[in-house]
């Protein structure tokens, strides 16, 4: 009778503890709709001066082109795209591409230099249209430094505020339910532009074999926790039996390596 009790009890904290946690995830969820799309872009705004424009843009048209390939075979399948997107190409010896707010996604040079193909760095770009798509950037700053906090940079624009924003956009990880749904939606939309899903997997893999001085410039890691799993998903995933996958034409990738890698 006492192990009856016992269960019963037991299994009433549990029920009480995911209805609190369910209702938290749904205040944050509503909390995250209050903010409106001209507040996101202010803050947009004043991150692309601070971790773009007072960087080293990149004006190499083959790399620039380079981008603009990719992002126009990626996009062109989302019906309703959330943003007008933004891909900024900053010099950066590091391995590594993160979204900021507002559909602005940066890229370094490092990442291309890094990559053996441009459906390798288009697989990179689809995983962060999928941060952006699913909008994870502002639900991540929401759950990490407190609706308040968000709310006093977008309202009042309090500088320590927006600094720790942008820290934590660039420095601080995603968790790994919202790195498998940008895994997801980076496979679904790769197929969908005639790239073979698997590049997502082969980046993975060549990051995790990585050693050396290179391993030391892969910020994607840190930011972007890669593991076991994700690469197994990635190798997993089947394609439709039609699917045929087409070059990315227009890329002279041996000339956008070699400028990448000055």
């Amino acid at each position: 009778m006492k192990l009856f009790k016992h269960l019963l009890l037991y299994f009433g904290l549990f029920a009480v503890l995911m209805l609190i946690f369910t209702r938290v995830d749904v205040f944050r969820a509503e909390r995250i709709q209050q903010f409106s799309k001209d507040q996101e872009q202010r803050l947009a705004g004043y991150l692309r001066d601070v971790f773009v424009n007072s960087r080293t843009l990149v004006e190499d048209e083959a790399i620039n082109e380079a981008v603009r390939i990719m992002a126009d075979r990626l996009l062109e399948t989302i019906d309703e795209p959330r943003y007008d997107y933004n891909i900024y190409v900053i010099r950066n010896r590091s391995v590594n591409a993160f979204a900021l707010p507002g559909g602005n996604l940066v890229l370094h040079t490092g990442l291309f230099a890094f990559a053996e193909s441009p459906e390798e760095v288009a697989a990179v770009l689809a995983h962060e249209i999928g941060h952006s798509e699913e909008g994870h950037i502002m639900q991540k700053l929401v759950k990490e430094i407190g609706f308040g906090v968000v709310f006093a940079a977008l309202t009042g624009g309090d500088v320590g505020a927006l600094n720790e924003i942008g820290r934590r956009l660039i420095t601080t990880r995603f968790d790994r339910e919202y790195e498998m749904e940008a895994d997801a939606f980076a496979l679904r939309t790769l197929e969908a532009a005639s790239i073979e899903p698997r590049y997502l997997a082969v980046f993975f893999h060549r990051l995790s074999e990585t050693t050396g001085d290179v391993m030391d410039r892969i910020d994607f890691i840190s930011t972007h926790p890669s593991n076991n799993s994700r690469r197994q998903a990635a190798l997993a995933y089947e394609t439709d039996e039609d699917f045929e996958s087409r070059p990315l034409e227009g890329i002279n990738w041996e000339l956008v390596k070699g400028l990448a890698g000055r």
